[in-house]
């Protein structure tokens, strides 16, 4: 097939570093098939680039739209959303993938951030306290809820959450430092 051809030929070109062939190879593609999702999100990353947020969101739209579950494109498309402060589509993204994809961290990581660039501070841990229930106490994890917590001037849940990490990792000095850290900087606040 001739469309097959020209996609392979964008796709060496592309990782060989030849990106203006490699544009104009999936511009080709995309005349001779305009439905195919893998085209559309290749221009879509190629105009994300170009800064041309509005036509890479829209494209990537097109490509979810032909691929509905492509995990992929949803968490390229939810962070285009997040881009152009579209924080409630970028939300239902998320909130959809976590559903098919309950298992992937970084979709309850996106979504919790998407909360709280949304000033959902509550909905931001509730997604964290998920979260945990799947992976366990991660540092990662404590720290944004110790972040998110203090935000909300809830100092007392703030430390309890560092303090979750020490009971967990007793040896490990580095959380007894940051938890004393932590203390004094409160105090002098």
């Amino acid at each position: 097939r001739k469309f097959d051809y020209y996609f392979y030929d964008a796709l060496s070109a592309k990782a060989q570093g030849n990106y203006a062939e490699a544009f104009d190879l999936f511009q080709h593609c995309h005349t001779l098939d305009s439905t195919n999702a893998n085209v559309l999100s290749e221009l879509s990353g190629f105009y994300n680039v170009l800064q041309e947020t509005g036509k890479a969101a829209a494209l990537l739209e097109k490509a979810v739209e032909k691929d509905p579950n492509n995990y992929y494109y949803n968490m390229m498309l939810g962070s285009f959303y997040r881009d152009l402060d579209q924080k409630e589509k970028a939300i239902d993204i998320y909130n959809m993938l976590l559903e098919l994809h309950p298992e992937k961290i970084d979709i309850y990581m996106a979504l919790a951030e998407a909360y709280n660039d949304n000033g959902d501070l509550e909905k931001a841990i509730d997604v964290l306290d998920e979260l945990e229930l799947v992976v366990g106490v991660r540092e990662t994890i404590t720290i944004n809820k110790f972040r998110l917590y203090s935000m909300l001037s809830r100092k007392e849940e703030a430390f309890d959450e560092i303090e979750s990490i020490i009971k967990k990792n007793p040896d490990n000095l580095g959380y007894m430092l940051m938890l004393g850290d932590l203390y004094m900087q409160d105090n002098q606040m």
